[in-house]
């Protein structure tokens, strides 16, 4: 792998890492038994426009998260 692709993938992993933090700091959210945020679907779904960096993580918590202290 190349330093760019390197650097590329941690800046990634960097802001996926922000959005989850963020999406964890919401208040009124709960969590399923995956770590997937649960809330009425209009509170989701204007969480998710608002927050686009974040759409990835309803249906999937954030991959490796032990990693990312």
């Amino acid at each position: 792998m190349e330093l760019k692709q390197i650097k590329s993938k941690h800046n990634s992993c960097k802001k996926d890492y922000k959005a989850w933090v963020k999406l964890k700091s919401q208040l009124g959210f709960g969590w399923d038994e995956r770590g997937c945020p649960t809330a009425l679907k209009k509170v989701l779904n204007d969480y998710f426009k608002a927050n686009p960096d974040a759409r990835k993580f309803r249906h999937e918590p954030l991959e490796l998260k032990d990693l990312h202290h």
